[in-house]
């Protein structure tokens, strides 16, 4: 797989020179790492050359509903983000400044919900956390296409610990207690959050969601009690970690 921008050279070639060691020859000067394709993906006719034009829409379709599907434990937010990737399509997929943008906003939105939390707004710096997941999760999901066949890379990852530090520190300023103490629910709503994570598959996987607790958080505090909205999302996702898990049911 070789980015766009090293095929220049091939303008260069003579028309009979063959092609395939041309890219051979530019990939090594260019010191391209070497990742070998899944056989599952050529076997399996999801990695296809595109024979002509009236089949590009409908290739593209069904690769963008391939590589936006979900996992079975996937949450809300990422299901609700891939299918608005899926109907944008190659529009926004295929432009790297997209991927750029959104992972700004989630960053500036997750140091703007800490801000706001500190001022004493705590239920709107949820909100803007709650915000933040999606707009991570479509830098994420467009990275993703960008990069195919390879892998994203571990720096993208970290997107939803960075969610985590937010929704902690502006937990612990919203509540506004004794440090000691006013640490202890976010920390327990974290804990019990990545506690569950992958224990369930389909709609009850989905409900774990960051973009969904913060929701909830900020209707807690809109109401008047940030503390006892997360001491709540707390006890959902206890009871939610003691529910068998698919595996277990078999």
């Amino acid at each position: 797989m070789i980015e766009g921008r090293y095929l220049s050279s091939l303008l260069e070639l003579p028309e009979d020179a063959e092609t395939a060691p041309a890219l051979l020859r530019i990939a090594l000067q260019a010191r391209l790492p070497e990742v070998g394709m899944p056989e599952l993906a050529l076997s399996d006719g999801s990695w296809t050359l595109v024979d002509s034009s009236s089949d590009l829409a409908l290739l593209e379709e069904k690769w963008l509903s391939r590589l936006m599907m979900p996992a079975a434990d996937a949450p809300a937010s990422r299901l609700l983000v891939g299918k608005v990737l899926q109907m944008a399509g190659s529009r926004v997929a295929g432009d790297g400044r997209w991927v750029s943008a959104l992972l700004a906003v989630g960053m500036l939105l997750c140091v703007g919900a800490i801000t706001l939390a500190w001022t004493g707004l705590g239920a709107w710096g949820f909100v803007a956390i709650a915000v933040s997941v999606i707009a991570f999760e479509g830098s994420i999901g467009l990275k993703r296409v960008s990069s195919m066949p390879f892998d994203p890379g571990r720096y993208w990852q970290m997107l939803p610990w960075i969610v985590d530090f937010a929704m902690l520190l502006a937990g612990i300023f919203a509540i506004g207690m004794g440090r000691p103490e006013r640490m202890f629910a976010p920390l327990m709503l974290l804990a019990l959050l990545h506690i569950s994570r992958g224990k369930h598959t389909g709609w009850l996987g989905r409900l774990r969601d960051r973009t969904l607790i913060a929701s909830l958080v900020a209707a807690g505090g809109f109401l008047g009690n940030v503390e006892l909205a997360i001491m709540l999302c707390t006890l959902l996702l206890a009871l939610f970690s003691l529910l068998p898990s698919k595996q277990a049911s078999r």
